[in-house]
């Protein structure tokens, strides 16, 4: 095995018999950093937060990110099921989930403290790609059969 981007520095693989040496990603706000506009994290022992999240996810008009968190039971007997099971808290009650900043701050905050955040951490509403193309599209004076779809197919192999 070897360490990931998400592998937390304490652990020694074969590639890293010392530990990682890199510091971890946070995939959660690495997407809300990058403009994710619905952002959710379970442990994937939690089968009711998870459907949840993917299903709310998958109806979210927008870029939907679910982080679930699952232990890889061949290399890595430090993040187990029973660490991700203790470490995790569910998001505080009155969390405003349209908080950009409270998102981010309450993910950090919970890190900080070895502590892990589940449930919905953000979701807002923005346009998407294929709405600003078409307005773009329409305020220059576009064609009106313009269809983003068929402009993505041309560049499929």
């Amino acid at each position: 095995g070897q360490c990931s981007p998400t592998s937390r520095q304490v652990m020694k693989t074969t590639t890293t018999p010392y530990g990682c040496l890199e510091e971890p990603l946070d995939p959660v706000l690495y997407m809300l950093t990058y403009g994710a506009t619905y952002v959710g994290q379970a442990f994937d022992g939690n089968v009711k937060l998870a459907s949840q999240l993917i299903k709310e996810g998958m109806e979210h008009k927008g870029f939907a990110f679910i982080n679930l968190l699952s232990q890889c039971p061949s290399f890595n007997d430090i993040d187990t099921a029973q660490t991700f099971k203790e470490a995790c808290d569910q998001v505080p009650e009155g969390h405003d989930t349209s908080d950009l900043g409270a998102a981010m701050n309450a993910v950090t905050a919970a890190r900080k403290e070895g502590r892990i955040l589940t449930g919905l951490l953000y979701k807002t509403e923005r346009p998407t790609l294929d709405e600003r193309m078409a307005e773009l599209v329409k305020r220059v004076g576009g064609h009106k059969d313009y269809d983003l779809r068929k402009i993505i197919d041309l560049a499929r192999p």
